[in-house]
């Protein structure tokens, strides 16, 4: 049997003095060093899976030694670091200069210079903002501390400073606002006329941007028409009633009677019906219609088309409020299963638009199984959508299901059936073919890899990661790559898959469009723990993979706008009551913890499987929109459905996909982990919803 060279590796490094904590270092840099020596022409995955010979092995050995000697240096110096802040924090400035000196090559280094330049900015002379502005030019401190240097300059008014300083890359609203304020203390014509896109928005703005407001309103540039327009921008939300408050202090008093009205329509859009009380040639009440119209389709779209017919006579609205009309009715049409009626109004509608009225009709025809009308409208879709997977397999579904003897769905599986994915996978069924993975691994540039390893920014989002910085990481990352090259992507995500990062990599891949390299786009994270709990709970382990896949990528402080946490994305109210019946100890910071929440996360969708008769469709659609949802959506159903219908017809599109991926990510993961496993089981296929 060949011994493998990644064999080799965790041998010798489980028999060196390496702790268990650095072993993934250790490999990290002895993998990133072999693939850019020798096995430059390589994947990743190709040399770790070359066989091992002498040299290899003799080289291994020496790397090791040499990597266990670095990774105690860093380790003294992420101590020195810890420490040297506690002196900053104690101002124990002999101290801070001390362990400072023997901080020199630390990655993090940088951050202790920015701390200490922003603690006492106004003490410091130009001269040390200006080197290390320069010494970390493009870099993520050097924005923030020219930012903060910005502020100061404005806090004492030296405006010339300001100017000088200013770069056109920072886009916050308050360093816009204080810019345009610093042209005009400074002098520059008509400056002040800048300030209109930044007052006529529909969010509140920074109290920095106070002084520059009143200067423009003093001028006379604020007129009604702008507060109307800042007002209709303005989501009547409750973060919002402040402004909504201030902007109808400072309106006439006609437009003050006006936004009453508007707030009162809006509410009670069939007012409108009183077509008498919204007939004055104020061009504010063109809008009051407009957004009142809009809200009733939904309530009752024949009479708000009657009630729009209407007020086309009395008023002259604009292409885009009759498309925007159009577009709801049209919508309401479709969902209320009136083809014709939906039909009649897509020539008046934008392309995407178009496309969203006509994918709502199909889906309403395959609830229904009227095939040729589904025919109907899938021809009227647009080319590059109707050759898209997943209405390409409709296609051949609506073939088959017409006239099997034809054979023209053959064609059409084959093809789909070569590709990686749910509809993919479906069609590998149907035909009795075994799924097409598509796994080629990346290959990595000798001379990106280097040029990355030796990248100050990337060291830096390696060493803010590994020592649990994960906030600050981000943000490195966002600054450092908003000009990556796709190769520069794909190589960073090779190293952030080494340092364990798989959220990143993830998301390098896609921002590269490289979707093959599947031992990084599906890493086999937290194995352990998800076997174990597989075994406890008598769960497939590709399910828990797939939806902490889908869930969170692997983040495990992730945190939905929901309030869900973690890696199998809870609600801690979910996480309460499932931690309840399981008898574990639960407190919610748990999880965040990437082994608690997979325990109670496991739990959760075990149950739901027990709820929904071990249907992992329903069960998996549950996880996402809730079991109440799912419950309701299968009541609907007029008659019973063949599995893939009912997932295509799902009312959420969210969670259409959820369940679409969760399940084709399953498929892969079985890939991943040797255990090969079918989309769908025999039960699941045959059981109609």
């Amino acid at each position: 049997m060949q011994i493998l060279l990644i064999d080799k590796i965790n041998n010798r490094i489980l028999g060196s003095k390496a702790s268990i904590i650095n072993a993934p270092l250790l490999i990290t840099l002895i993998i990133t060093f072999l693939v850019s020596t020798h096995y430059s022409s390589f994947s990743v995955s190709q040399a770790l899976a070359a066989p091992a010979n002498d040299q290899d092995v003799a080289l291994t050995d020496k790397l090791i030694d040499g990597a266990n000697t670095e990774i105690s240096i860093l380790n003294v110096q992420r101590q020195n670091y810890f420490e040297a802040n506690k002196a900053l924090d104690n101002k124990d400035t002999q101290k801070y200069l001390k362990l400072k000196q023997q901080l020199i090559g630390y990655p993090l280094l940088p951050y202790l210079e920015y701390r200490e330049l922003s603690a006492s900015l106004s003490k410091k002379p130009y001269t040390q903002i200006d080197q290390f502005l320069e010494e970390q030019k493009n870099s993520y401190l050097a924005e923030q501390l020219l930012k903060k240097w910005l502020r100061q300059l404005a806090q004492e008014k030296r405006w010339h400073e300001y100017r000088s300083y200013y770069d056109e890359s920072i886009t916050s609203a308050a360093e816009q606002c204080l810019y345009i304020w610093s042209l005009v203390e400074t002098g520059v014509p008509d400056a002040i006329l800048k300030t209109e896109e930044l007052w006529n928005v529909g969010i509140s703005q920074t109290s920095l941007c106070t002084p520059l407001f009143d200067a423009w309103k003093e001028k006379g540039y604020l007129t009604e028409a702008l507060i109307w327009s800042r007002y209709q921008k303005t989501s009547h939300t409750k973060k919002n009633m402040r402004l909504i408050r201030y902007l109808k202090r400072i309106m006439s008093p006609e437009s003050k009677l006006l936004a009453k009205k508007y707030e009162y329509t809006i509410r009670n859009p069939q007012k409108l019906k009183n077509t008498a009380s919204y007939t004055n040639d104020h061009p504010f009440t063109i809008t009051i219609a407009h957004k009142a119209l809009l809200r009733f389709v939904n309530k009752d779209a024949k009479l708000a088309t009657e009630l729009w017919a209407k007020y086309q006579k009395i008023f002259s609205f604009t292409a885009k409020q009759q498309q925007e009309f159009n577009f709801l009715l049209a919508k309401r049409k479709a969902y209320d299963y009136e083809p014709l009626a939906a039909q009649s109004l897509l020539a008046s509608l934008s392309p995407e638009n178009q496309t969203t009225v006509i994918e709502i009709v199909l889906r309403k025809h395959l609830k229904k199984r009227q095939w040729q009308a589904f025919y109907s409208w899938l021809n009227l879709l647009p080319v590059a959508e109707r050759l898209s997977d997943r209405w390409q397999y409709w296609q051949a579904r609506y073939y088959q299901q017409s006239d099997e003897s034809n054979s023209l769905y053959l064609p059409i599986y084959q093809k789909l059936a070569l590709r990686r994915g749910y509809y993919g996978f479906l069609s590998a069924d149907f035909l009795e073919e075994p799924y097409s993975l598509e796994d080629t691994p990346s290959i990595i540039n000798k001379q990106t890899l280097l040029s990355l390893q030796q990248s100050k920014a990337v060291n830096r989002i390696k060493e803010l990661y590994l020592t649990n910085r994960i906030h600050t990481a981000r943000n490195e990352w966002i600054h450092t790559t908003k000009k990556f090259t796709k190769d520069q992507f794909i190589t960073l995500a090779q190293l952030t898959n080494q340092w364990g990062w798989h959220r990143k990599s993830i998301e390098a891949m896609a921002a590269a469009t490289s979707w093959d390299d599947l031992a990084i786009r599906f890493p086999v994270a937290h194995q352990s723990i998800i076997n174990e709990q597989a075994a406890v709970t008598s769960l497939p382990s590709n399910l828990i993979f797939a939806i902490a896949r889908q869930e969170s990528a692997w983040e495990k402080d992730a945190r939905s706008s929901a309030g869900a946490m973690g890696l199998m994305q809870i609600l801690p109210g979910t996480a309460k009551e499932t931690a309840k019946k399981a008898g574990i100890k639960y407190k919610k910071a748990d999880l965040l913890t990437p082994e608690k929440n997979i325990i109670i996360g496991s739990r959760y969708i075990s149950s739901l499987l027990k709820r929904f008769e071990n249907n992992r469709i329903t069960a998996i659609a549950a996880y996402n929109a809730g079991p109440s949802r799912v419950n309701r959506w299968l009541k609907e159903t007029e008659e019973n459905l063949p599995h893939d219908i009912w997932i295509e017809v799902i009312p959420f599109g969210e969670t259409r996909k959820y369940v679409q991926n969760v399940l084709s990510y399953s498929v892969v993961y079985g890939h991943q982990t040797g255990n090969a496993v079918p989309l769908l089981t025999e039960f699941e296929r045959k059981k109609p919803l």
